[in-house]
């Protein structure tokens, strides 16, 4: 019962400790994504190779860039599961810790 009870406490105090973090890294990968597209369509129209050799270089900085924080999110997502999965573990060891206390002190 206390595990049921326990679980929808401990998945919000965690999704509110990274929430933050998630949305920034989120709004960071849209931006990449807005200019690497901006940087692509600029190339296109480009007048002379160079002017396209520069803004195809800028957007594959971008893609680099894109790709990093998109693994970073998922290292961060990822950490936070393991996080929750680690705090629920604990809280059903102290609980199971605590009944075999209990059962050890009160014989019935």
């Amino acid at each position: 019962m206390s595990k049921l009870t326990i679980t929808p406490f401990i998945s919000k105090v965690l999704l509110m400790a990274y929430s933050n973090d998630i949305e920034r890294l989120n709004e960071r990968i849209e931006r990449r994504i807005h200019w690497r597209k901006e940087f692509l369509k600029r190339s296109s129209k480009a007048a002379t190779k160079k002017l396209k050799a520069m803004w195809n270089n800028l957007s594959k900085g971008h893609l680099y860039q894109l790709n990093k924080l998109k693994s970073e999110r998922l290292r961060l997502v990822l950490s936070l599961s393991f996080g929750f999965v680690a705090i629920c573990g604990v809280s059903v060891a102290f609980s199971a810790l605590m009944v075999g206390l209990v059962r050890m002190v009160l014989p019935f």
